[in-house]
């Protein structure tokens, strides 16, 4: 075998036919290694697609052509090694080579042999489908009818109600932004959006009195772009109010005359009670006078409880707050401070059999109180909280209190 490399040929021809027939090729250095064998015999052939299972089980895959494919595959590979192995002998290769390839041909053998799976069974199939056929059938035709030409469709027009809270809002949105002082209309009006939607509302919208009959109750009065605005009376689950209305809500001076036989009359503001407000029992006797906020009891105001009870003062979100004055069914009289519906503050408390007792709370707990004695016309010792706690048995008790 010539010698491969250029520089090589500098060399005698007697050295490199030595250098072939001991197994050696001749360095650039002029130093003797020995020759490995071609790389291409050693290449391991490529292992054949193992059948998927998939494919068994759905009973898809011809068995019998994987099998012969499979047997001509392992018998290529073992000829290839076999040759290989012959090659790497004469060549002079070390043994270890030969060993690792016919280690490596073993286990292509083993992984190219694949177990068969059983076909898959055909009767379950065709029991699911007949099971199924009639519900998918069904479906289709559902889904068949929804599938309608556009020139036979309905024309979709927009929900008037809804159009006209989204003005609402916008409008709402505006005046928030701008303030009482000056509010900038054309901005607002002069888009094409809004002119669109006033169109739109000025057309379609009901802007005239009717009926309108609703699903727990009626209404009869004003309309502005179908919704309630003005006068008008409803009728809601037992329920009659009859005043004004804005923007679908109750809003300005009205009656409210309710299940029980309660009547409210007051003004309302977005829905809600806010003003001078009157109620009355179903006997005609009025149990609440005073000043209404959001929907909830806000300023002064008078109210009877049923047991006889009567507050007249400061009310705040509802709650006794403030100045006030607190008539017991027995005749007693409480004047004091009230905090969210608490006593909170100094307090007098005026008995009927005409004598009293000053008295401090926080929190709702009496913290101090000093009692007036009607024989001396004169108020006693202050008992704090912790005295006002120990029994009356023990030494510390003022005898004459007990007396």
């Amino acid at each position: 075998e010539p010698c491969v490399r250029e520089w090589e040929w500098s060399l005698s021809d007697k050295d490199c036919h030595l250098a072939g027939q001991k197994g050696l090729r001749m360095g650039a250095d002029g130093e003797r290694r020995p020759q490995t064998a071609d790389a291409s015999i050693l290449q391991t052939p490529k292992k054949p697609k193992a059948p998927s299972l998939l494919g068994c089980r759905l009973g898809r895959l011809d068995l019998a052509k994987t099998g012969g494919s499979i047997a001509t595959a392992t018998g290529s590979s073992l000829a290839l090694t076999s040759s290989a192995r012959t090659d790497a002998t004469a060549t002079g290769a070390d043994s270890s080579l030969v060993l690792a390839s016919s280690a490596r041909s073993g286990s292509d053998q083993m992984a190219l042999t694949t177990p068969r799976l059983p076909a898959a069974d055909l009767n379950l199939t065709k029991r699911i489908s007949r099971r199924y056929k009639a519900e998918v059938e069904k479906s289709e035709k559902q889904r068949a009818l929804t599938y309608v030409p556009l020139t036979h469709r309905e024309q979709v027009l927009p929900d008037d109600r809804q159009m006209a809270r989204t003005v609402k809002n916008d409008l709402d949105g505006i005046l928030k932004q701008s303030g009482k002082d000056s509010v900038p209309w054309d901005s607002l009006f002069g888009t094409d959006g809004m002119q669109k939607k006033m169109q739109y509302l000025g057309s379609h919208a009901l802007n005239s009195p009717a009926t309108e009959k609703a699903r727990g109750g009626n209404y009869e009065g004003e309309f502005l772009f179908s919704l309630r605005h003005g006068a008008g009376k409803q009728e809601f689950q037992e329920d009659v109010y009859d005043g004004g209305w804005m923007w679908d809500k109750r809003h300005g001076a009205g009656t409210l005359t309710q299940s029980d036989g309660t009547i409210i009359t007051g003004t309302w503001k977005a829905g809600l009670l806010d003003g001078h407000v009157s109620m009355k029992d179903n006997d005609g006797k009025i149990f609440f006078e005073g000043e209404f906020k959001d929907g909830k009891r806000h300023g002064v105001g008078r109210l009877d409880f049923p047991n006889g009870d009567r507050y007249d003062g400061g009310w705040k979100q509802g709650l006794q707050h403030d100045r006030g004055a607190y008539h017991y069914a027995n005749g007693d009289v409480l004047i004091g401070m009230w905090n969210e519906g608490r006593y909170d503050g100094p307090a007098m408390l005026m008995f009927e059999d005409g004598s009293a007792s000053r008295r401090v709370y926080k929190d709702g707990v009496l913290v101090s109180s000093q009692d007036y004695q009607t024989d001396t016309h004169k108020f006693g010792k202050e008992a704090n909280r912790d005295f006002m706690l120990k029994h009356t048995t023990k030494w510390e008790y003022p005898k004459e209190s007990v007396d």
